[in-house]
């Protein structure tokens, strides 16, 4: 198997990655279950985010990907001033989820109920120390 093609050039903002084997982070900073933040990268480092269903939100934020002929992985990093205005304090819990889709092949989730559509519900919890 070769390796995930890459791009050359800068990466567009908000890309649509529907067809693209991805991960999601999905962050939802006051456990309402009904609000979060979704940060998205492909295979390729493009990125998509949104704020509670709004894609014109455009936080900065850094990524790195590196492919290889079976797997690829990133590295991601995105300012707390992007997510809040506050420094979580001890004991402050976030709630978030995680999942992978590769289109065609199938989908993998940290939360239960797993689901392609976002189940918050199902988000497990950031506790700061």
């Amino acid at each position: 198997m070769a390796a995930r093609p890459q791009t050359d050039g800068p990466r567009p903002r908000d890309a649509d990655l529907e067809s693209h084997d991805r991960l999601e982070l999905l962050i939802d900073l006051d456990r309402d279950y009904a609000t979060y933040f979704r940060l998205a990268v492909d295979h390729r480092g493009w990125t998509a985010e949104s704020c509670w269903g709004d894609r014109s939100w455009n936080p900065q934020w850094f990524v790195a990907v590196s492919s290889q002929p079976k797997s690829w992985s990133i590295e991601a990093a995105i300012p707390l001033r992007e997510l809040t205005g506050a420094t979580p304090g001890a004991k402050t819990a976030w709630a978030i989820g995680l999942q992978r889709i590769v289109p065609g092949v199938g989908f993998q989730s940290w939360t239960a109920p797993a689901s392609a559509d976002i189940q918050p519900q199902g988000f497990g919890y950031l506790l700061f120390e």
